[in-house]
């Protein structure tokens, strides 16, 4: 059983390592890499940002201000919020609107000497078509217009990197020629993250402050009046005028991307709230960064040995408890990490993919363990009962716990005569291999008629019905399982090439204790008490009567009308202190009458020999022989009769038959 454990534990561990190594090196596990990434951000509170605020070209303001659909916005509306934004000393401006034409006309002037005076001005570029992580070095970069780009601080294009599923999860860098957005005010803005040049192409995954619209915000015409944006609002805080529209035409773009809350709130976030995600991330420090390959795969496949290994110990409900309890603490461990130093590894293959493995294996391999225990068990049972009795007392269990009770049984106990001479002759291997082939005709016999084999000994049988499981015709049943035995064994003895076997059979029908007289370590389910004794001295009585079959009267009492049988007389046997009345059991009711001529002679005779009518008990014996040559029974009386010439039996005599030594 050790051993076994060992082998599952071995093989829970590797399945749960090599299920979620695959999931995380491999694109079948990205929606679970995305997940582990996703999932971090519902269960975390959002953060109150001070330092930033949108300025959105929403509806409202459509509407408000009276733009016209599908054109750019009065440009002069962009040169009187420079102008607040200027008075106000916002510490950065970023548009994320592209300006990519300028005319001559006094919007676009005044436009651009309010983009010059800020100073601090960050312009937005564009792809001509959209760009991909393969595609971003040959796309055509679409810049602002020149006198855009000579009065602003810096540009940047505002593409964003998205995932196969659309989301927007880490920091797009820019191209080889343009830096991102993002990058560009960040190192305006002084961001350490920007120092190094090429730390832009560094991979930081986004860390999301909040829902879709959840970042600090007003609507564009309001923050063109001081009556309702108080003045001194936009001091020292970083500015993103952006579209962030339901719907119509916002001079720009009006895309919206999915972020990790989309999939919970079914809400998309506008490309100006990603682009001040990412800088604040760049200006903070704060995004997050996916642990090393090697790292994240050494710690699942930790996680999945340490799952499979220990899971499979265990049986399956404590492994469904154990195994619920350890995903918990790896999601908890997960979100602690990420918002403790930043950092993240794909957690969900270890929640959702290796522990759901290592319970499944663990499930699966102890149903292996407890079939293979069970068909043990059964192959146990099965030289008792039957394969289905087997099967049954195995759903009852309690049938077979330590302990015995009182209850009425139908005994069998079969037994070769002379086994010991026949020993004598056989080498032990052919003795062996007799014995086996005699005992499996027999088991099956018993079985045939659901009787509990309990003990072999030596060349005898021992077998019982009514235990362990009630069994109301338990005396037929018992009657059935002699008479096939004895056919079953007249044809064995046909194919024996030694001298054939002569088996008999005592049955009788008492109380006696049943149970399992072992422990719980050591199984041994029997029968005790006076009806076992008495029906192997049944057995034995055969000896001297010459027949196969006998049986007590408690034995036929309720099956008469089923079965032939002849009465045998009353005995006195060895151990018992009453008269037992014996029967023949001769065969079916179906064959009463080719034996009923024999049967009848003899028990008349039987009746005489009891009224001491010796010489009429003669004559009936010698008829009985002439029907029946070779009759055990008629020879045996015959001597009985002799004896009794000699020395009459007394007066109290009842004719009895006194077999002590029985």
């Amino acid at each position: 059983m050790q051993k076994q454990h060992i082998i599952g534990a071995g093989l829970g561990a590797a399945l749960a390592t090599i299920v979620g190594l695959a999931a995380c090196w491999f694109r079948l596990g990205e929606g679970l890499v995305h997940a582990s990434y996703d999932l971090l951000f519902p269960f975390r509170a959002e953060l109150k940002l001070e330092e930033i605020v949108i300025v959105s070209l929403d509806d409202a303001s459509h509407r408000v201000l009276k733009q016209p659909e599908n054109q750019a916005w009065d440009r002069s509306l962009h040169a009187r919020l420079l102008e607040r934004l200027t008075q106000e000393k916002a510490k950065l401006v970023v548009f994320d609107i592209l300006f990519e034409d300028a005319g001559e006309g006094l919007a676009d002037e005044a436009l651009a000497r309010a983009i010059k005076a800020n100073g601090r001005v960050v312009l937005a570029a564009n792809f001509t078509q959209g760009p991909t992580h393969t595609s971003l070095d040959t796309a055509q970069v679409v810049l602002p217009a020149e006198r855009f780009r000579e009065a602003a601080a810096g540009y940047g294009v505002d593409a964003l990197a998205l995932d196969a599923d659309f989301a927007v999860r880490q920091m797009h860098p820019g191209e080889s020629r343009i830096h991102s957005l993002a990058w560009v005010a960040a190192e305006l803005a002084g961001a350490l993250a920007t120092k190094e040049a090429g730390d832009r192409f560094s991979s930081r995954w986004l860390n999301h402050y909040a829902r879709p619209g959840g970042l600090p915000r007003v609507s564009y015409y309001q923050a063109l009046s001081k009556d309702v944006v108080e003045p001194g609002f936009f001091r020292d805080k970083y500015v993103f005028v952006g579209a962030q529209l339901a719907a119509g035409f916002t001079g720009a773009s009006k895309e919206s991307f999915a972020t990790p809350y989309t999939f919970w709130t079914g809400r998309f976030a506008p490309g100006v709230e990603v682009q001040a995600t990412m800088f604040l991330n760049l200006v903070r420090g704060d995004w997050l960064v996916r642990w090393p390959w090697w790292a994240e795969s050494l710690l699942l496949a930790a996680i999945g040995a340490a799952a499979g290994a220990g899971l499979a110990w265990l049986r399956p409900l404590a492994a469904s408890g154990v195994a619920l309890a350890g995903a918990m603490a790896v999601s908890v461990t997960a979100l602690w990490v990420a918002w403790r130093w930043h950092t993240w590894f794909s957690w969900v293959i270890a929640v959702a993919v290796q522990v759901p493995a290592a319970w499944a294996w663990a499930v699966t391999f102890h149903s292996m363990v407890s079939f293979h225990e069970r068909r043990l068990l059964e192959r146990l049972l099965s030289f008792h009962v039957s394969l289905p009795r087997a099967r049954q007392l195995l759903r009852q269990p309690d049938l077979l716990k330590p302990g015995a009770e009182e209850i009425k049984i139908s005994v069998l106990f079969s037994d070769i005569a002379n086994f010991t001479s026949i020993v004598e002759r056989m080498q032990p291997k052919e003795l062996a291999r007799l014995l086996n082939d005699y005992f499996e005709v027999s088991i099956q016999c018993v079985h045939r008629e659901e009787g509990t084999v309990v003990k072999l000994i030596g060349d005898a049988v021992f077998a019982i019905w009514n235990a362990p499981v009630a069994q109301p015709n338990h005396q037929e049943r018992v009657c059935r399982a002699a008479l096939r035995l004895r056919e079953a064994l007249a044809e064995f003895d046909k194919k024996l090439k030694s001298l054939p076997l002569h088996t008999r059979i005592g049955l009788h029908t008492g109380p006696a204790h049943v149970g399992n007289f072992g422990s719980t370590q050591r199984f041994d389910y029997t029968a005790i008490g006076d009806s076992i004794n008495l029906a192997s001295r049944l057995e034995g009585l055969n000896k001297h009567l010459g027949t196969e079959i006998l049986a007590s009267r408690d034995a036929l009492s309720e099956v008469e009308p089923l079965f032939v049988s002849r009465l045998m007389g009353h005995f006195r046997l060895k151990g018992f202190g009453r008269v037992v009345e014996v029967h023949e059991l001769v065969g079916t009711r179906d064959k009463e009458e080719e034996s009923r001529s024999w049967r009848t002679a003899f028990e008349e005779a039987l009746r005489l020999y009891q009224r001491r009518e010796f010489d009429g008990a003669e004559a009936g014996l010698k008829r009985t022989l002439e029907l029946k040559s070779e009759d055990g029974p008629a020879l045996f009386y015959l001597k009985l009769i002799g004896a009794h010439r000699k020395n009459p039996p007394g007066a109290n005599w009842v004719g009895e038959v006194d077999l002590q030594e029985v």
